[in-house]
């Protein structure tokens, strides 16, 4: 049997533990409040409306899903993906599925510096944009090329 191509995020391993660790902030948050109402006895407004921020803050963070890996399994094309506290996979048919990296040039920010170019890696299927992963969040675009040349010779055997 054929080993799987796999591709993985540089820092998927950091998000998916900081992903655990703002679950674990969330959980206990509403203890935290508790007990901060309880010690300070009606000063603790201030407190308390930090840390509702501080939990709508961390809510938003761990809302995002954030792709960890892409890989080929045999004739399906693999997204493993983090969202809302869990590892969840998604798979697409090789057969009906297009590849391509797009890249996107930096935007001029407030100040004088401009953000470098970033690329996606698209998966599209008859003509919709299904999946994409960015450059900016732990791809390389080496990796991505390496990639779609393994999903094109993936492709041609199938």
């Amino acid at each position: 049997m054929k080993e799987p191509v796999v591709m993985e995020s540089a820092w998927a391993r950091d998000l998916y533990w900081a992903n655990k660790l703002v679950s674990w902030i969330l959980l206990l948050s509403p203890a935290t409040i508790v007990l901060l109402i309880a010690l300070f006895e009606g000063d603790a407004e201030d407190v308390v409306i930090f840390l509702l921020l501080l939990t709508g803050v961390c809510a938003a963070a761990v809302v995002c899903s954030f792709t960890t890996v892409l890989s080929i399994e045999g004739d399906r094309l693999k997204v493993e993906y983090v969202q809302y506290f869990r590892r969840r996979n998604r798979y697409f048919s090789i057969a009906g599925t297009v590849m391509e990296v797009r890249k996107y040039d930096g935007i001029k920010g407030k100040g004088l510096r401009e953000t470098p170019p970033h690329y996606w890696l698209q998966i599209v299927q008859n003509g919709e944009l299904k999946w994409h992963l960015d450059s900016r969040r732990g791809f390389q675009l080496e990796k991505m090329l390496r990639f779609v040349q393994a999903f094109a010779v993936a492709r041609a055997s199938s």
